[in-house]
Parts: C-alpha cells; sequence; structure tokens
C-alpha cells in the first residue's frame, strides 16, 4: 500500500513497533517512526507533529503464518490492537484534528458470492464456519 500512496503523491508516515521494520517502510517510500499503539503519549506525539491530512489505519498483531492451537492466544493479542491501540488512534487523531481515517476491513466478514469488490451494501457471511464465524 505504501508505495502506491506514494506514487500518487502522497507523503506517508508509516508506524511499527519492531525497530527492524523501519528501514523497510522507509525502502517503500514511506517515513518510518517506532511506535507502540499502547504508548498513547508517544502516538498522539507523532500524529500532532506529523499533522497529517488522513490516517490509513491498518492496526494489526496477526503473524504471517497462522498456527491453528495458538489462535486463541494471536486473536487475543490482535484484539487488544484493535480495541486498545484504535482508542489510541482514534484520540490521537481527534488531539491532532484529523479528520479522515481510513479503516481496513476484512473480506472474509462478507458471504463468499458475487464480485471481489465488497461495499457496506453487501451482506455478511453471518453463517460462515469457524474460525470467522
Amino acid at each position: 500500500m505504501i508505495p502506491r500512496l506514494v506514487a500518487a503523491g502522497h507523503s506517508v508516515v508509516a508506524i511499527s513497533r519492531d525497530p527492524r521494520k523501519i528501514d523497510a517502510l522507509r525502502s517503500s517510500g514511506a517515513e518510518g517512526a517506532i511506535c507502540d499503539v499502547f504508548d498513547a503519549v508517544r502516538l498522539a506525539g507523532i500524529v500532532q507533529d506529523t499533522a497529517p491530512d488522513a490516517i490509513v489505519h491498518q492496526l494489526t498483531a496477526l503473524p504471517a503464518a497462522m498456527n491453528p492451537r495458538q489462535l486463541a492466544a494471536i486473536y487475543a493479542r490482535n484484539n487488544r490492537v484493535r480495541s486498545e491501540g484504535t482508542r489510541n488512534l482514534l484520540a490521537a487523531a481527534r488531539a491532532a484534528k484529523v479528520t479522515r481515517m481510513v479503516l481496513q476491513s476484512m473480506g472474509t466478514w462478507y458471504r463468499p458470492e458475487g464480485g471481489a469488490v465488497k461495499t457496506e451494501q453487501d451482506p455478511l457471511w453471518t453463517d460462515a464456519p469457524e474460525p470467522i464465524g
């Protein structure tokens, strides 16, 4: 996503709690900042200092590979990032008077029918098998 935003002319500041990922962020065209979303004060400072026109919310703690035996722990970590981290990100955005936020979503929440592009009018997959259901 970062190279596409940069190619479209946007200036991108991306955060990671892992200092080893900063070089990858920079090589993709973003300015990288080390920040854990649970550090609300640091997060608010970064958002205030960068004064973004918009925030693209991509907070997640999902690993690259899912171990079915660790699903409960994986989802617990991710849920904390998505709930507490999102609260901190929203608070930082409000404090900095950021008026636009774009959120990621999961295509698996939508019923697997129709085209690849989904909208809020498409039906949710309410009878999906676990772990989606």
